[in-house]
């Protein structure tokens, strides 16, 4: 379901905004943030829509110590779906 793209939309608008934001009208920046937010939602949508059972996806570790482990994750469940 690739969850990571959600905060990635709006990430990417930041970054671009925040970079090329000067060299842009302001019309292109609105744009651009208005796209980042719009393509989060679509993704947010297509989630929930194909939501039938809980669904996590591990991408690594944060950190370990011993058999301890603290995974670097995404999960969307019903609950989460109504939050996002």
């Amino acid at each position: 379901m690739q969850l990571w793209l959600i905060p990635a939309f709006p990430l990417a608008g930041f970054l671009i905004n925040g970079i090329f934001g000067r060299r842009f009208s302001r019309r292109t920046v609105s744009a651009v943030a208005i796209a980042a937010a719009l393509l989060s939602f679509a993704w947010v949508l297509r989630v929930w829509v194909g939501l039938d059972q809980p669904v996590i996806e591990r991408y690594g570790t944060w950190f370990a110590s011993g058999d301890f482990r603290v995974g670097f994750d995404f999960a969307a469940d019903r609950l989460s779906a109504v939050m996002l």
